[in-house]
């Protein structure tokens, strides 16, 4: 119960990631006109939105088998849950990450900040 309540928690953190990198996109004007137009950053929010919605599938799938008979198969979608989660969330080396895109995207943000808002 504890890896998918962490789970769902780190979810959290990846959808406030992500609204904060669109107001970003929304408000921060380059040759006169909202980044976010720009179809490189578009295609980089799109890989976000993406991975965001595999971590919040995975969560729910996990959260969903802890109530099922089967302990095999509830350990390994929380297990599935975990590693999508993790690597959705972090910085990492795969470059598609939700907090890579976001600090590549708005230079800056990232956990850090979102951590100092929730806190």
């Amino acid at each position: 119960h504890g890896t998918v309540a962490l789970c769902a928690e780190a979810l959290g953190l990846i959808n406030r990631m992500l609204a904060l990198t669109a107001t970003y996109l929304q408000t921060r004007h380059q040759f006169g006109k909202p980044i976010g137009t720009f179809q490189a950053l578009q295609h980089r929010m799109a890989e976000m939105i993406v991975a965001a919605e595999q971590a919040r599938s995975a969560t729910l799938m996990a959260a969903a088998a802890l109530t099922g008979a089967d302990p095999l198969a509830c350990r390994q979608d929380v297990c599935a849950a975990n590693v999508l989660v993790a690597r959705h969330g972090r910085a990492g080396l795969e470059g598609a990450s939700c907090s890579s895109l976001s600090h590549a995207v708005s230079p800056g943000r990232g956990f850090s900040k979102i951590l100092s808002t929730v806190s």
